[in-house]
């Protein structure tokens, strides 16, 4: 994936950076050993993919779109307090849900 990336032109982002001597320096009272390629922002529109081909016994790199950002409130911390109060247990409406019960300790 990275091999992939750095053949995109993917630059540093985020939580990595790519090391290059012909690049920007970050900060001027730093050395030229922290010179690094920037972020290249055209790869944001863009998922890498990585596949393993078990015919060629390789891997191969594809690029999509990202999809939407989904419009309900499926969120972690939503769906996860539901969970908690059982409310996703009901079969219907009309149903009280079941209580959540933790197997652990002050739960």
């Amino acid at each position: 994936a990275i091999k992939a990336l750095l053949e995109r032109g993917g630059g540093s982002r985020g939580s990595h950076l790519v090391a290059d001597p012909a690049g920007a320096l970050p900060h001027p009272d730093l050395g030229e050993e922290w010179k690094f390629l920037p972020e290249n922002v055209a790869l944001r529109d863009e998922i890498l993919c990585i596949a393993y081909d078990a015919a060629a016994d390789s891997f191969r790199a594809k690029t999509t779109a990202p999809r939407a950002i989904p419009g309900g409130e499926f969120w972690f911390e939503n769906t996860w307090a539901e969970f908690r109060k059982a409310s996703i247990f009901r079969r219907d409406a009309s149903e009280t849900p079941r209580p959540y019960v933790s197997s652990r300790r002050g739960e």
